[in-house]
């Protein structure tokens, strides 16, 4: 099965999160600090909520988002009080009771509360009850069955559902796949708490990275398995797309599996392979002792890599100058287009990056390179014409955007699937599935 979509959780997370974000902002703590490597998302993986707070980090954005755009401040943020803080909250729920000082507490109406300090690391007091630890977080298709993450973080494989009726999901007699939860899934993975890969669906390219080219309804971790190059890692992110993927670890290395025509496994072939590759191990490789910290799918078959120093790397197809390196010929070896001279990401710290066949870039000082394709103006620089290097589009004096200190941007495109349902987890824990209706009927 293709295209499964995701289902955020209910308004008792999105609380939390407000809470904690609300306090962070008034003591002056950035979005860096809240979404970074020592930040409150990664402190919260060591708590019982980083399941959810794992999945959620769209909402903590926006949540962050809506309370600066709200204005909230008090000059002397060091002076903000609990009172004055549950005022804050409650404009968004009133599950939550503020105590605390210098360190919030945040308990809830079901009796479970947090201890949330100052640099965003939280501790939960109190175990969850045999209820609330059987409650249904999150749920995402999984071949021809379902993966459901109970509060605890029990995931379980529930295997025969029927796609194309609505129906209600118990997990009674369901097989349990771990215990570790699920920190982030897509159509065809999902990666766990501790940092372990599972794959299912098609198989065709050894996307599945079992060493096979047999598809799987069941979810396999890989990471299991003697002599794959996941084993004993932990994998915090991963992209991919119908055959191709693409990860990185704890450490910063890169692994990819699977589809290989345009060469995006970036190890010096255009051969696919079925069992992950570390390319930051392989000598000569640009990678080779590189800490990468964000990965990008720059259309299907081209991929984009992020270093700790700000250094962006392209490898793969490039029919479009997604590669940013002057020429539009593929590549299947990683290179660093932030050391060509001349190029306009030379010397440059960039910050973020956001990417389909077009690729934006935003560095340090708040300035915006684009390049790709352009026929619907999408590099935003006067023109329609495809850009095989970066622009600084915020350099040119003709633009909207002139000398601009832009901080974030979020590329919005729309992926054609098939097969594609709708998975609703509600607030009280129970899971339905609906069948895609299109407009069209």
């Amino acid at each position: 099965m293709k295209g499964k979509l995701k289902n955020k959780n209910g308004i008792t997370l999105i609380a939390l999160v407000v809470t904690i974000a609300v306090l962070l902002i008034l003591a002056g703590v950035s979005i860096s600090m809240l979404t970074g490597e020592n930040g409150i998302i990664t402190q919260a993986q060591q708590s019982k909520l980083q399941t959810e707070i794992g999945k959620e980090k769209e909402i903590i954005t926006l949540s962050v988002s809506a309370v600066r755009g709200d204005k909230i401040s008090r000059g002397d943020t060091s002076e903000i009080t609990s009172s004055e803080l549950q005022t804050e909250i409650d404009k968004y729920t009133d599950e939550a009771t503020v105590t605390g000082s210098g360190i919030l507490i945040v308990t809830y109406e079901s009796g479970r509360s947090y201890e949330v300090e100052q640099d965003g690391s939280i501790t939960q007091k109190g175990e969850l009850t045999p209820e609330e630890a059987k409650k249904i977080v999150y749920a995402t298709a999984c071949g021809e069955g379902l993966a459901v993450e109970t509060a605890d973080g029990t995931v379980y494989y529930v295997d025969d559902v029927q796609f194309s009726v609505i129906q209600k999901i118990e997990i009674t007699d369901a097989e349990v796949i771990t215990t570790n939860g699920i920190k982030e899934s897509r159509y065809n993975y999902f990666v766990d708490n501790q940092g372990k890969v599972y794959t299912w669906g098609y198989n065709y390219r050894g996307q599945l990275g079992n060493g096979t080219n047999e598809d799987s309804n069941i979810p396999i971790c890989i990471s299991n398995l003697s002599g794959n190059a996941l084993n004993g890692k932990n994998i915090k992110k991963i992209q991919s797309n119908d055959d191709t993927m693409i990860a990185i670890d704890s450490e910063g290395k890169v692994y990819t599996w699977g589809n290989n025509g345009y060469g995006q496994l970036g190890n010096g072939t255009n051969v696919s392979s079925n069992e992950p590759i570390c390319i930051s191990d392989i000598s000569g490789n640009v990678l080779n002792g590189k800490k990468i910290e964000k990965i990008q799918h720059s259309g299907y078959v081209t991929m984009i890599a992020l270093d700790s120093n700000g250094k962006v790397y392209t490898w793969g197809e490039n029919n479009y100058g997604q590669l940013g390196n002057e020429t539009n010929e593929d590549s299947n070896v990683p290179i660093c287009i932030s050391d060509i001279e001349g190029n306009a990401l030379n010397g440059k710290n960039i910050v973020e990056l956001q990417s389909s066949y077009t690729v934006i870039a935003i560095d340090s000082e708040g300035k915006v390179y684009t390049w790709g394709a352009n026929w619907d103006g999408q590099l935003t620089n006067g023109t329609n014409q495809n850009s095989y290097i970066p622009i600084c589009i915020t350099d040119n004096e003709q633009l909207e955007m002139y000398n601009k200190k832009i901080k974030d941007v979020n590329m919005n495109g729309t992926i054609q699937m098939d097969a594609i349902i709708q998975i609703y987890v509600t607030k009280e824990g129970e899971l339905y599935i609906y069948p895609y209706i299109s407009s069209a009927g």
